[in-house]
């Protein structure tokens, strides 16, 4: 008897497409960078707690699945509804696309299933890991260069250094814009698809219940821009490695 070859299915409609690419571009598992900065005293303001910073990296990983959810919606991709850029990975390359939103000021949103990257035009970029509890600054990211240098795998991101304390006012006011851009997604998200459609990818996170929900998801990150913006301009804080047990890496997230 001859063994029947297996053929693989043509992609059918653009909805499918997004679902697959939601699983993949939002499930991906990363390895930690190498090395590991120096322990900063945490300072008054901004997440200067070890249960403000663990709750935010709980927080930002839901975010992640969160959009992952957003792409493989009933209704279709919402970050392309939503003025999103899909970039797909160059041929020959296997990764699923990058997400790109222009925000004013010549900054740029980059959403990867492992982390976001919010960069500014000939000034740097700052990577938020999903899952580890530290952001991260890249002087030498310029998205708006190349889009062959944008991040698909993390083994594309340019060196991450310790800011200097005149940078770090930069690094703070990156990281507020992005936290801005974030409330402002989640409370579009509740106006135009509902709490009940929210909860119920925030209950897929995690069956055994969380502390967020779709209601209250808008307002917890503008507290948290509002601790930032009251933090000290040159705080080190965030940069403490160790001041915050890393987020656990689901089995798929």
């Amino acid at each position: 008897m001859k063994r029947r070859r297996s053929r693989k299915l043509p992609v059918i409609s653009e909805q499918a497409s997004s679902l697959r690419e939601g699983v993949r571009l939002f499930t991906e598992k990363v390895q930690p960078p190498v090395g590991r900065p120096p322990v900063v005293t945490p300072q008054p303001g901004g997440l200067g707690s070890k249960e403000m910073r663990s709750r935010f990296w709980r927080l930002f990983n839901l975010q992640h699945w969160l959009w992952g959810c957003d792409v493989r919606h009933v209704v279709g991709n919402r970050l392309i509804q939503m003025g999103l850029q899909r970039i797909p990975a160059p041929p020959g390359f296997r990764s699923p696309s990058v997400y790109l939103q222009s925000l004013p000021r010549g900054r740029t949103v980059i959403l990867r299933g492992f982390g976001t990257v919010i960069a500014e035009a000939g000034i740097g970029a700052v990577f938020l890991s999903r899952y580890l509890p530290f952001p991260e600054w890249m002087p030498e990211f310029d998205p708006g260069v190349d889009h062959r240098r944008l991040p698909f795998v993390p083994e594309q991101l340019p060196p991450r250094v310790l800011p200097s304390p005149s940078e770090m006012v930069v690094v703070r006011d990156l990281v507020v814009q992005l936290l801005q851009w974030i409330a402002e997604w989640e409370q579009a998200a509740i106006e135009q698809l509902g709490p009940i459609d929210r909860d119920r990818s925030i209950l897929d996170w995690s069956p055994r219940g969380t502390e967020f929900s779709a209601a209250t998801l808008p307002a917890i990150w503008r507290q948290l821009v509002g601790r930032m913006e009251a933090a000290p301009s040159q705080s080190l804080a965030w940069f403490d490695r160790d001041a915050v047990t890393p987020v656990a890496r689901p089995v798929v997230a």
